[in-house]
């Protein structure tokens, strides 16, 4: 997983001949790849081959019987017989377990749009965490060639030790941050490549972090969401089985074939019905009342459900409109800021306008508010992600 982030730091380097990994192409191997969705399919398959368990009959009896049955002579006994239930019974068993199908459809949905969300929500922290690298990197250059030109001054006598030593400072600190930018990409690749499988070699083929278009936000889209509609399935499975519960205090019936021989005549046949009436009904009244509390359980969570995703929506549409704020004034004024401060700084450096303490200050003006608004735009981006997976579909 290590050596596949290390994917991330040369993401903007030229092609080469491995295979380049798109964002499409990294959730289409998630959603195949991954053991969570793996497992919700086998789910589904499981519940699909139950379908046949509903027309489950009793197991069918075979009796045999030699001795002195009604005289004193050595007589036998073949019988066959087959209980099932009240004929409606296997009907609401069919229905029951086509919602429980139902149900883990529903699941499959979750689990994929929830492995897609953390494909989503990591490609975005790869993208900044290249964009971060390479701004550092950029500023590591320029504070390397200051520290140059810093010595060759220092040499010559234009400058104190001190300057010169803060010169080198300041690229010695910008080249942490870098370094530590860098093994921040490690991690992100590592958790990306938890998702997508850590044994590709493929290549992130990063454009950086853009904007994500929302529009339109409502919190009517939470209606859309899988996870809303696994919490509605719930509820028809308990009202199936509440009906199966209550299908119980019906009567089973039983059928059966005898072959006989009495006092040495053989070949003597009969057919046997019987009816089996619950007279002890308690223990299946609880297993009714029981369902019916589950259904009432189910209805209550799906309502839960839902006021919770309108909650969360509502809170991160929120978050949102904060970020979206504050990416509205890096992109007028604060980046232009940013490259005046360097711009200016230098021009008024070099003409000797201002000591090099207070071009420092300006420099790392501009680097942070840089790095801030990187740091703003993932942040708004993984609260776009949030928006959409609450929406129940991504853009």
């Amino acid at each position: 997983m290590i050596g596949f982030g290390l994917f991330g730091v040369s993401a903007n380097a030229q092609e080469s001949t491995s295979e380049l990994l798109t964002l499409d192409k990294a959730i289409q191997m998630a959603l195949e790849k991954h053991p969570a969705t793996e497992a919700a399919r086998l789910e589904v398959e499981q519940q699909q081959k139950l379908k046949k368990s509903a027309f489950e009959l009793d197991k069918t009896r075979i009796s045999y019987s030699s001795g002195q049955l009604n005289a004193s002579r050595l007589d036998y006994q073949w019988q066959v017989s087959q209980g099932f239930k009240f004929p409606t019974t296997y009907i609401t068993q069919s229905k029951l377990q086509g919602e429980k199908i139902a149900l883990s459809e529903s699941a499959l949905q979750v689990t994929s749009l929830q492995v897609e969300h953390k494909v989503r929500s990591a490609w975005v922290q790869m993208e900044y965490g290249n964009d971060l690298v390479a701004l550092l990197n950029e500023f590591v250059e320029k504070h390397k060639n200051w520290a140059t030109v810093a010595e060759k001054r220092f040499t010559a006598g234009e400058i104190n030790a001190l300057e010169r030593t803060m010169a080198e400072s300041q690229y010695q600190q910008m080249l942490l941050k870098a370094q530590q930018a860098e093994s921040d990409v490690v991690i992100y690749g590592g958790q990306l490549a938890m998702w997508i499988g850590g044994e590709s070699e493929s290549q992130f083929p990063l454009d950086g972090l853009t904007k994500i278009d929302m529009e339109n936000l409502n919190v009517a889209g939470v209606l859309n969401n899988p996870e809303l509609s696994y919490s509605h399935q719930q509820v028809e499975v308990m009202k199936k089985q509440h009906t199966l519960e209550k299908a119980g205090f019906l009567p089973d019936f039983s059928i059966g074939y005898i072959n006989q021989q009495i006092e040495g005549v053989g070949g003597l046949d009969a057919l046997q019905f019987g009816v089996g009436v619950p007279l002890f009904f308690w223990a299946q009244q609880g297993k009714m009342q029981a369902a019916k509390l589950g259904n009432e359980r189910a209805a209550a969570e799906y309502e839960n459900q839902l006021l919770t995703l309108a909650t969360e929506y509502q809170i991160k549409s929120q978050e949102l409109q904060k970020f979206q704020m504050q990416l509205l004034w890096y992109d007028q004024q604060g980046l232009k800021l940013a490259n005046e401060l360097i711009r200016f700084g230098k021009k008024a450096y070099d003409s000797g306008e201002i000591e090099y303490l207070e071009y420092i200050k300006s420099l790392e003006q501009a680097i942070q508010i840089k790095t801030d608004y990187l740091a703003v735009l993932q942040q708004y981006n993984q609260y776009a992600i949030d928006l959409q997976y609450l929406s129940g579909s991504f853009n």
